[in-house]
């Protein structure tokens, strides 16, 4: 798609969407990973969601 110098990396300067969740779900029982809550949401590099925060 020609996007390698916009995606693909948590870096300046690229487009980053992605989430933060509140545990590690790769440290947890997979019976757990369900119970999981997201704390942040970014979108295009600019955060849209904060569960602490009314944005």
């Amino acid at each position: 798609m020609g996007l390698g110098q916009e995606i693909g990396r948590i870096k300046a300067g690229f487009s980053a969407d992605f989430i933060t969740p509140d545990r590690d779900i790769f440290e947890i029982p997979v019976e757990q990973i369900h119970a999981t809550r997201v704390r942040q949401t970014w979108f295009a590099g600019r955060r849209v969601y904060d569960e602490d925060e009314d944005l």
